[in-house]
């Protein structure tokens, strides 16, 4: 599946930011350093994701055990208060779980995107052709583009302004393979789907709120009894396995909703601006 070609959201770019297809010598010797500076800098966000994963139950434990928590025993003598407890546990599970998702996902198929850029600048096979590409969208999870909107406005019709006022105000997604192979597709995938987030990322990551919720409460509480604790864990792996189907199955659906778009290879130089 060497194909130039990306299954994705709605992107976009502005004939004025298509990129040449030379590669010329300088880019060719310099970009390795480039896609492995990144490499690093995404494996570092992995990092920080796994250390979003661990924040909760870090501060819990600081607090000594949970089931003596000043607020977990007035729940025993308000059953008020015990349901009211569980319904916002409940609904704090759908941004829990949207984070947790979003920062893994992403980090972890932009850090491999990173990473398989790297090997192919190293093989002479891609030494003639651009490996990754940047388009635009207004969709994505970025930095505050209020500043590109307003300076979109100035009116200076030629040079920098002019080149990039189509893009002023949106995200750019960057990493979009050119050559797509069967790991870029599902990588880029992973990527869209985080980056570009839709009601199935936020819904379809509840179940990994309420797994991560349970289990950050049954370990801290703590349950001491290895049969209980033997149980508890059953019940937190098939919670955590049934979390991933869903997300998977979410993945799947939403590429489904997605259309198959040229990359600058087989895209035409006088493609609408609609197109990447």
């Amino acid at each position: 599946m060497h194909d130039y070609t990306f299954v994705g959201p709605p992107l976009f770019r502005p004939d004025s930011l298509v990129p040449s297809e030379l590669v010329t010598a300088r880019a060719r010797a310099l970009r390795p350093f480039g896609y492995l500076f990144l490499s690093l800098i995404w494996l570092a966000l992995v990092e920080v994701a796994a250390f979003v994963w661990v924040t909760l139950p870090s501060a819990l434990a600081s607090s000594g055990p949970l089931r003596l928590a000043p607020g977990i025993t007035n729940l025993a003598t308000d059953p008020g208060e015990t349901i009211a407890a569980i319904i916002a546990l409940l609904i704090a599970a759908i941004p829990l779980g949207f984070v947790l998702a979003f920062i893994s996902i992403a980090s972890v198929c932009l850090c491999l995107l990173s990473f398989v850029y790297f090997i192919r600048s190293l093989n002479p096979a891609f030494a003639g052709e651009r490996l990754s590409t940047t388009l635009w969208t207004a969709e994505a999870i970025g930095p505050v583009r209020l500043g590109g909107a307003a300076i979109g406005m100035v009116p200076v019709n030629r040079g920098i302004f002019a080149r990039y006022r189509p893009v002023m105000g949106k995200a750019a997604i960057s990493l979009i393979p050119v050559r797509r192979s069967r790991l870029t597709s599902s990588l880029s995938t992973g990527m869209f789907f985080s980056l570009v987030p839709s009601w199935r990322l936020i819904f379809s990551a509840f179940p990994l709120g309420i797994t991560y919720l349970l289990t950050v409460g049954w370990v801290l509480w703590p349950v001491r009894s290895p049969v209980i604790v033997l149980v508890w864990v059953v019940v937190s792996v098939v919670l955590a396995a049934l979390s991933a189907l869903v997300i998977v199955r979410s993945i799947r659906a939403q590429v489904r909703g997605w259309d198959r778009q040229p990359t600058d290879r087989s895209a035409s130089p006088r493609a609408p601006n609609t197109a990447p």
